[in-house]
């Protein structure tokens, strides 16, 4: 995969992730490309909240810009 290397490492500690970092990519782009408020994002997608919370996340870490240099 292109993508998964440059994903961070889930943070240590707590209780294990309930949705995997597939799904919520998935769902981060599904709003994305649509152009969608995030209070829309299908039910079979994990919550608008723990969605959001990556987006920041990633966002914040500069993620999103070395996936796209990747990809260019």
């Amino acid at each position: 995969m292109i993508i998964e290397p440059k994903l961070p490492a889930p943070l240590e500690g707590g209780r294990p992730a309930k949705w995997s970092l597939r799904e919520i990519v998935n769902a981060i782009f599904y709003v994305l490309r649509g152009g969608i408020p995030w209070r829309l994002i299908p039910k079979d997608l994990p919550p608008k909240s723990t969605v959001f919370d990556h987006f920041r996340r990633l966002r914040d870490e500069g993620v999103f810009a070395r996936i796209n240099h990747r990809l260019i």
